[in-house]
């Protein structure tokens, strides 16, 4: 059986960037194992080495889901969006490496909050900092996750990295 939904306007919850000095010993756990392992064993090196900044989403204290993003770039020719193709050969991207939802909490609203927070909190710091094109992720192989990101807005696209053979996911921050 599935909880329900959650009213993010009626609950009281907060978002936490992770620190280099925190120790993530809460119990976090998500559907996929890649997430909890990344979670607990790599991440906070990832935050000190400052390949990362990492969110929480937390509820009464409990962390029900993550986020975590990075400075990234597109090949200029990935999207027909880009004019600039003559000025330079790579696009700024911030890119979210991960997104994970605590176990049972799927089909709750947790990751289209987490999106959102990215989107309303994250992004206008770096966008009054740096030039930042598009959002962009690379999701694993699951059509329901790729449908899920799709209904936020993303597109996607073939061969868009660098090595011309990575597909993603771009959110052209344009048309927002």
């Amino acid at each position: 059986m599935s909880l329900p939904k959650i009213d993010f306007n009626s609950i009281d919850y907060e978002y936490y960037q992770v620190q280099e000095s925190d120790l993530l010993e809460d119990g976090f756990e998500s559907n996929e194992q890649e997430f909890t392992d990344y979670y607990h064993k790599i991440s906070l090196g990832d935050v000190r080495e400052q390949i990362i900044r990492m969110y929480q989403l937390r509820i009464e204290g409990e962390v029900m889901g993550y986020v975590t993003v990075a400075a990234a770039h597109i090949r200029n020719d990935a999207t027909p969006a880009i004019e600039a193709k003559e000025i330079c050969t790579t696009v700024p991207a911030l890119l979210i490496s991960h997104l994970a939802v605590k176990k049972g909490n799927q089909r709750r609203g947790i990751g289209r909050e987490l999106l959102d927070m990215v989107f309303v909190k994250i992004l206008p710091e770096i966008k009054n900092r740096v030039g930042c094109r598009y959002v962009m992720l690379n999701p694993r192989d699951d059509p329901t996750v790729h449908e899920f990101y799709k209904a936020y807005g993303f597109e996607y696209y073939e061969n868009a990295m660098d090595d011309k053979e990575s597909d993603a996911f771009l959110y052209d921050l344009l048309k927002r």
